[in-house]
């Protein structure tokens, strides 16, 4: 079986893991719409980072509640989620500068798949940025198709609804690629 059809299989075993992800999403998604509408933000700032710490703490609930099964021990890692989304919210701004629509959302949706990969480093206790580069490239050349599968994936969440099924199965099948590769 493959990595990412065990990934699917795990995930409508684990159905119970979208709750945290449709909860973080639609306060993420509130932030933003109140931040858009009713605070200016030159070249949306504050979205950009809102946007990164929602996808960034949806994926960190799902991995947590997906490897412990309690949502609760998301909060022991709320500090590295928090630098990780961070990250992420400023590639998302760097990435919204080039005002070209499509190669924003693939650039972002390649920044996503790298958080993706970095958080199962993170809920192991190894947060060496440079072991974790090598994996990830060791990673994509061993199972390039498992990556491609994560990277679509990442292309989905950042669209609602479709999104609390994508971010849930990209942590997972980011930690069976951590696990297995």
């Amino acid at each position: 079986m493959s990595l990412v059809e065990e990934a699917f299989k795990e995930f409508i075993s684990n159905i119970v893991i979208i709750l945290p992800v449709i909860i973080i999403t639609v306060i993420g998604y509130v932030i933003i719409i109140i931040l858009s509408h009713f605070i200016f933000s030159p070249f949306s700032l504050i979205e950009n980072f809102v946007l990164g710490l929602t996808l960034s703490y949806s994926a960190s609930a799902s991995l947590g509640y997906y490897l412990y099964k309690k949502i609760d021990v998301f909060l022991s890692y709320l500090g590295p989620s928090t630098i990780s989304g961070l990250i992420l919210g400023l590639f998302f701004l760097i990435f919204s500068i080039l005002r070209i629509p499509i190669i924003s959302l693939m650039l972002d949706a390649l920044a996503l798949a790298f958080n993706f990969l970095l958080l199962p480093s993170i809920y192991r206790g190894k947060i060496d940025v440079g072991e974790t580069i090598d994996w990830i490239s060791r990673s994509i050349s061993l199972d390039f198709i498992s990556f491609l599968i994560l990277y679509i994936l990442c292309l989905f969440s950042f669209y609602p609804v479709i999104d609390i099924i994508t971010i849930s199965v990209s942590s997972i099948l980011s930690y069976l690629m951590r696990i297995r590769i």
